[in-house]
């Protein structure tokens, strides 16, 4: 609950920052800084070694030597993510220059380039944040890693508005960025019990770290381009305007994923890794308890939005946004992929995140087969329903074969859902005509 409640108020300062933003700034910001992102999302998921992950699973977590090593790995990695950023951005800044990518793409953008490269800021503060946000998860003292959150989301929000107010056009987003960044490094380190972080390298510690965590970088390898290929490849075919439209609808269907994420990351994971030590019999039992109520939010969401998501955006968003509208009722169908995002924690508990780089592969094939295909024949409406449908046939690897290997199929539980969400899509078609 305390999870829940702290990411709905997340999202609530998400969406009233954004609708205020969107009065201040033009669609392109949104574009451009969409694009930013993916790209600092695609380097630091690829040099990513679960730094987190291992501090929740590992039997060393309470000893100091370990926190050490990993933080200072994780600093390591920080600087690596803000070097290869800065060259990101010089790499673009020439391909424009010299006419490589289409002049009317989000990536040929002039503001791109600057953008990036002052991300490498926000990377270098995200990596200084202690190791103390790690050891309260594994121990489910989750009041204070709400706050941290919320108190950061409330600060760079302030900041963007205010630059925004003075002018500064996409700059406000980078400069909230930031500032968000530094508060979450000075609040892990300030507000949470514990030793403070220190430069220290144990050979013992960095063979654990990466043991565990070469798998989870080959995962992560494959997931940072099935979560941002999309916008990546739509940058390089729309238009800053368009991909501004898509911004604002992923930016509606994504507290749906992150809370599930939150969700499964925070409170399922650490839960799972308890019974899984305790009585490995048990770990069916659980998974299939959480999955029932994982399911059951997603299909009613994914019905709601599918039917009606066109009509949130046209009663918050002006006319500027109505594409964004006709986005969303599309997004939501891979709600009903993310189902068994579950699935990829029961692989860290279970010593198994090999496993994880099948679906990833599968849902990498899909989304770029299915975005690009949807793209010559249908626009970009059928680039949308590639991202959607891409969820979909990953997930039927992962749900129906993986589930079956590790014996935690339930054919009860994927009729039920499936049921549910018919459901709901029916009562929302209805209630459209009615209206």
């Amino acid at each position: 609950m305390l999870t829940l409640g702290g990411h709905g108020l997340g999202q609530l300062v998400r969406l009233c920052g954004n609708l205020v933003l969107t009065r201040l700034l033009v669609p392109e910001a949104f574009g451009v800084m969409l694009i930013a992102n993916a790209t600092w999302l695609v380097v630091t998921l690829a040099s990513d070694l679960g730094f987190r992950q291992v501090i929740v699973r590992s039997p060393r977590a309470a000893e100091r030597e370990f926190l050490d090593t990993v933080w200072t790995l994780k600093l390591l990695q920080g600087v690596l993510v803000a070097v290869l950023l800065l060259l990101s951005a010089v790499a673009i800044s020439g391909a424009g220059s010299t006419k490589l990518i289409p002049a009317a793409s989000t990536l040929a953008d002039p503001e791109l380039p600057r953008v990036i490269a002052w991300l490498g800021l926000a990377a270098l503060l995200g990596a200084t944040e202690s190791t103390k946000l790690a050891t309260a998860m594994r121990e489910l003292q989750l009041a204070r890693l709400v706050a941290i959150d919320l108190g950061s989301q409330l600060l760079g929000l302030a900041v963007t508005i205010t630059f925004a107010l003075a002018g500064a056009g996409v700059a406000s987003l980078v400069a909230g960025t930031c500032a968000a960044a530094a508060c979450r490094a000075a609040g892990s380190h300030v507000l949470l019990p514990g030793t403070y972080d220190r430069l220290h390298l144990d050979p013992r510690a960095c063979r654990e770290v990466l043991a565990f965590g070469l798998p989870v970088l080959l995962t992560s390898c494959a997931g940072c381009i099935v979560a941002n290929g999309d916008k990546l490849i739509l940058g390089w075919v729309l238009g800053a305007s368009s991909l501004g439209a898509y911004a604002i609808a992923v930016l509606l269907i994504s507290p749906f994923h992150d809370l599930l994420s939150k969700m499964l990351g925070q409170v399922a994971y650490p839960a799972l890794s308890r019974v899984y030590a305790s009585d490995a019999a048990a770990l069916r039992r659980a998974y299939l308890r959480m999955r029932g109520v994982t399911d059951l939010g997603c299909v009613v969401t994914a019905g709601l939005l599918a039917t009606c998501g066109d009509t949130v955006v046209r009663v918050l968003y002006d006319d500027r946004y109505a594409e964004a509208g006709t986005f969303l009722c599309v997004l939501a169908i891979s709600l009903l992929g993310i189902r068994y995002r579950l699935l990829s924690y029961v692989f860290l508990v279970i010593g198994r995140p090999r496993l994880m780089l099948y679906e990833q592969a599968a849902h990498m094939l899909a989304l770029f087969v299915g975005v690009l295909v949807g793209f010559r024949a249908f626009g970009t409406l059928g680039a949308v329903w590639g991202v959607a449908l891409a969820y979909l046939v990953a997930q039927l690897w992962n749900g129906w074969v993986l589930q079956r290997r590790l014996g935690l199929f339930s054919l009860a539980l994927e009729c039920r859902s499936l049921a549910i969400f018919a459901v709901v899509l029916a009562a929302g078609s209805l209630l459209r005509r009615l209206a």
